[in-house]
């Protein structure tokens, strides 16, 4: 238990988590080999980046690390919420901001689909942190449009 804290920013451990229960996959309680290099079996994370990576939901940076005490820009968070579902759609962006390429058919397809709004100045800011109630929202708002 704890306390939610919505307005901090995210590690990648915490969003996987969010993402792998948000799902509804069965999590193992204990993981008997590293999911990841730098995920030890110990950690409280290890079991639901197991499965992140079973699931295909994340396969790791190029250099086989997970990266779990790292936070999480707007953009990989949407990347990993909507996964395989936006991932080869072609729609465009319409924020007046600079969105990167690899993350462009998440995003695109989040806002065409009423998923994401961005801010009131029209702005997406794909390089800012995202914080634990924006996973939420956006979490939510994919599972409620995917089910």
């Amino acid at each position: 238990g704890g306390l939610f804290k919505g307005s901090e920013s995210a590690s990648r451990a915490e969003l996987i988590k969010m993402k792998v229960i948000g799902e509804g996959y069965s999590v193992p309680s204990f993981v008997s080999f590293k999911p990841c290099p730098d995920v030890e079996t110990s950690e409280w994370f290890a079991p639901y980046f197991q499965v992140a990576i079973e699931k295909g939901i994340i396969s790791g940076y190029p250099d086989g690390t997970c990266k779990p005490f790292n936070y999480v820009t707007r953009a990989e968070a949407t990347k990993i919420i909507i996964g395989p579902t936006g991932a080869n759609f072609t729609g465009s962006v319409s924020f007046s901001d600079s969105i990167p390429t690899w993350a462009t058919p998440y995003i695109a397809y989040s806002q065409a689909n009423a998923i994401v709004k961005g801010y009131s100045d029209g702005t997406f800011r794909a390089d800012n942190k995202i914080t634990r109630n924006e996973i939420a929202k956006i979490l939510h708002e994919f599972l409620i449009r995917s089910f």
